[in-house]
């Protein structure tokens, strides 16, 4: 146990503690209208090195204040130097988050770590980013809530700004002419290109396409650290039973794999009902999602570098469209997106998308 002044920062054992995270968690947040609460059961399963593959080439710590705060610390082998923090929660008392902080930073530099980088939980396939505008209204699916009050502890931690992420959003209607415009105009002059949705027969070849498209498209990306095939699955069995195949799409160019894209619908609404178990009655409500869902979120978009000089995410974002209001939704999402990425950027303003909600991510040195 690590005390700092009154406050005392204990580090949890994974994956057994992990029950005493989630009671913090929800002693700082419950109540929330906006916070929706994990499911338990995804958490342990989450933090536990023997399932999770992250811990592959990741090593972390949990820290927490008994129902005033929680903190992790975590390396990843493939970025040496660098430190990460997240998981990163707090009551409005300027100790807690300065101790937890402490705590983190402690831990990173005897790992040699020369820089600290966060909130990433545990990476940006992950929860990340801090929220500082859109506190009025629900995330979608995987994005992340906190109070404003946060933002205040972070300036007095000297952390400088790393980068900032955007959900866009949209209202059902017609697709814009502009966006309708382009998309046609390269199909019309590059007839080698087709767009094929996913294919259940063949879905874990679809799969390795797309998380090699995914790799390509995001190495460079703020935060960003190549997935390997077994998290990449890992991270599908979350999300498989939202698996829309007519949303999952595919472009080739002349038989080359060179952009894909997921979109999920929405089920926050339903897990904010779960309010973090099965039991209960949040199964009846996760059997019932379909009646919540009313927004599809754009998971990932990636086109492979070796084709960016076509805006292929234009009869992406085109069919993904007519698709999804097609079947009745009415509203789209599009996040996380990194401010320095123009060209995402770019494509989802053309489709008449606008910022609804805006997450940061900070560093120092540890």
């Amino acid at each position: 146990m690590q005390p700092s002044g009154d406050v005392v920062v204990t580090p949890l054992t994974l994956p057994r503690e992990v029950g005493r995270y989630l009671r913090t968690l929800r002693a700082i947040l419950g109540g929330q209208p906006f916070w929706v609460p994990p499911l338990a059961f995804e958490r342990r399963r989450f933090f536990d090195p023997a399932k999770n593959p992250w811990f592959d080439e990741g090593e972390a710590q949990l820290f927490h204040v008994p129902r005033r705060g929680t903190i992790s610390a975590h390396t990843h082998r493939t970025t040496p130097g660098v430190g990460y923090f997240g998981f990163f929660d707090f009551v409005d008392d300027p100790a807690v988050s300065s101790a937890l902080f402490d705590a983190a930073r402690q831990w990173l530099r005897a790992r040699g770590c020369t820089s600290m980088v966060g909130p990433f939980s545990f990476g940006n396939q992950h929860a990340y980013g801090m929220l500082v505008d859109g506190f009025d209204q629900l995330p979608a699916v995987g994005n992340t809530w906190n109070p404003p009050y946060y933002e205040a502890h972070y300036r007095a931690l000297d952390l400088e700004l790393h980068e900032e992420w955007y959900a866009y959003g949209v209202e059902r209607g017609a697709v814009p002419e502009r966006l309708a415009r382009i998309s046609e105009r390269l199909l019309t002059r590059h007839p080698e290109i087709r767009i094929e949705s996913l294919d259940l027969a063949q879905e874990d070849r679809y799969h390795r396409i797309f998380l090699d498209i995914y790799n390509a498209a995001f190495h460079d990306l703020a935060g960003h650290t190549d997935l390997t095939l077994r998290e990449y699955s890992f991270i599908v069995e979350d999300f498989r039973p939202l698996l829309d195949p007519d949303l999952v799409l595919f472009a080739f160019v002349d038989d080359e794999p060179a952009a894909a894209s997921i979109t999920l619908p929405d089920v926050a609404p339903a897990l904010l009902r779960m309010d973090g178990g099965l039991l209960p009655f949040g199964w009846m409500h996760w059997l019932r999602r379909d009646r919540y869902v009313d927004r599809i979120r754009v998971f990932g978009l990636g086109v492979d570098p070796r084709f960016q000089r076509l805006p292929l995410g234009a009869p992406l974002y085109v069919e993904t469209w007519k698709r999804a209001f097609a079947k009745g939704i009415r509203r789209a999402d599009a996040s996380q997106i990194a401010a320095t990425n123009g060209r995402m950027r770019g494509a989802v303003e053309k489709v008449g998308m606008t910022i609804t909600q805006t997450w940061r991510t900070y560093q120092r040195a540890p």
